[in-house]
């Protein structure tokens, strides 16, 4: 054996909280308006609308499919119930 590691032939499929949370939080540390901000709340919109579906994605039971792809690709059906909730929050500020 030469003792060459072998990478892995496919890659595994993310959780759709974990992915939600990685999007959040890697849209905060290039936004200017959520950098050092401590509620996601007082964020951008893109900010608070990637918290909202976080949110929606921690409350959803797992998959119990090995490869569970099309759930992470897919939209939650509520992200649009919580991108007008937030618009109509900024419109009565």
């Amino acid at each position: 054996m030469s003792g060459d590691k072998v990478g892995a032939a496919t890659k595994r499929a993310e959780i759709p909280m974990l992915r939600t949370y990685r999007l959040w939080f890697e849209h905060t540390k290039k936004c200017a308006d959520c950098k050092g901000i401590p509620k996601a709340q007082d964020g951008c919109e893109s900010g608070r609308e990637l918290w909202g579906a976080y949110r929606l994605a921690r409350h959803q039971p797992p998959t119990v499919a090995p490869d569970c792809r099309e759930a992470v690709e897919a939209p939650h059906p509520l992200s649009a119930k919580v991108a007008e909730a937030n618009r109509r929050s900024r419109e009565a500020r």
